[in-house]
């Protein structure tokens, strides 16, 4: 949506295609469906303009792009069927001089496989010539696209040189970053390495939270002072990896590469185990009540500060411990509507978080919203047992004298 909008203030004529025919009414209405700042404004300006409209009908363009989910199987496999079903779909219309672009995120060859399947309904045509195909991966953080699509550097992994001449032109309208020629082999392995390189660097910070609590030492602190080092970056540990990427993509790797993915697939292992080692400490902390105790958990996205529940692994936190009948179980999330957390936890236990902590016996920090501003909540949280897994605890009180001695499972007291 925020590159169909861009083109259409670029004086494109775009036209936004799903089978989904809700989507599209409410995309026309004014509804861009996600959240992103400046969205509204932008799909109302172009909308209104009548440079972007949607639609559930296939038209005819110059440019197709594939912007479409790949899952993961139930045995983590890759599911391209989306990709091969938008194909179908464009080969119904295309014609010859048109490129297709494909941004969604795939296993190395895939576009080769696209050129393909396009000679093959098109024997005649010659790539390069008669239709032009590239791999064009995005590099945005959400809550920042629109910014980042125009200035972040951009790869354009032609099939061959004159399709990444052919798809350049379109980027070249928006990208203000550098951009870069290369082969659509290359540029579709350096999408899957980049969230690979994260996967495996959260993966160490979770095996120095796992050392430190095992230590009796807080890991937010231990990482804190490695980091005085000055060429050590360890990341913060988590509850887990979450998201449509960095939890993803590495499997597109260890399906095509597995003899040379142990340390990516290792990773992946130990950041899966994160989530239950989470769930085990909080409950061994529960062991020391009294009673059945009120229980918060504050944050069920996937990361800080967006409405995003993808392969959350706070989300399967409250799942898991709504199944107790040992405590009392009230979640806090301010960026999500309250009716998209029912499949997992019931109306009556989702709260505000300012009414939580004062409910609360326990307040577990899963992810850090900046919204919860726990610096304004520091004497009432002091009176709680605080379960740090995101540090936003230790961040608030490091320089307190009374240092995190509220927190339970990652300084003093052994769960």
């Amino acid at each position: 949506m925020p590159t169909a909008i861009i083109a259409a203030e670029k004086g494109f004529e775009v036209v936004g295609f799903d089978i989904d025919e809700q989507r599209v009414a409410r995309i026309n209405s004014f509804d861009p469906v996600i959240e992103e700042p400046e969205i509204v404004g932008r799909l109302d300006f172009v909308l209104k303009n009548k440079s972007f409209r949607a639609t559930s009908e296939i038209e005819s363009a110059d440019y197709y792009i594939i912007a479409v989910p790949t899952p993961l199987t139930s045995e983590h496999g890759v599911d391209l069927s989306f990709v091969w079903s938008a194909l179908d779909f464009i080969m119904l219309v295309m014609q010859s001089g048109n490129s297709i672009i494909l941004e969604s995120t795939v296993p190395v060859g895939t576009t080769e496989k696209i050129v393909q399947r396009v000679k093959k309904h098109n024997p005649a045509w010659e790539v390069g010539k008669d239709f032009f195909a590239a791999h064009c991966p995005e590099r945005v953080l959400p809550g920042n696209i629109f910014y980042e699509l125009e200035h972040n550097d951009r790869i354009i992994g032609g099939y061959d040189e004159e399709s990444s001449a052919q798809v350049t032109q379109f980027y070249r309208t928006f990208v203000k970053g550098n951009i870069y020629f290369k082969t659509s082999r290359l540029a579709e392995m350096v999408k899957l390495i980049e969230n690979s390189s994260r996967d495996v660097q959260i993966a160490f910070a979770h095996q120095v939270a796992a050392m430190a609590e095992a230590a009796k030492l807080n890991p937010y602190e231990v990482i804190h002072m490695a980091n005085k080092h000055p060429r050590v970056n360890v990341l913060n540990p988590t509850c887990g990896v979450g998201g449509h990427c960095i939890a993803i993509d590495p499997y597109f790797l260890i399906e095509s590469f597995p003899q040379q993915t142990q340390l990516i697939a290792q990773a992946r292992q130990v950041n899966n185990m994160r989530t239950q080692q989470v769930i085990s400490q909080i409950c061994r902390a529960l062991q020391d009540f009294d009673g059945k105790p009120t229980v918060l958990l504050a944050g069920l996205t996937y990361k800080a500060n967006v409405d995003d529940l993808r392969e959350s692994p706070a989300l399967k936190i409250a799942a898991q411990l709504a199944q107790l009948d040992t405590i009392d179980l009230l979640v806090a999330e301010p960026n999500v509507a309250p009716i998209q957390l029912h499949e997992y936890v019931a109306p009556s236990q989702i709260v505000n978080f300012n009414i939580g902590i004062e409910k609360a016996d326990v307040v577990v920090l899963l992810v850090a919203h900046t919204s919860f501003n726990l610096q304004n909540h520091m004497v009432l949280l002091q009176t709680k047992l605080v379960l740090d897994f995101c540090g936003s605890w230790f961040k608030v009180t490091q320089d307190s004298s009374n240092f995190l001695s509220n927190v339970h499972g990652s300084v003093e007291k052994e769960l």
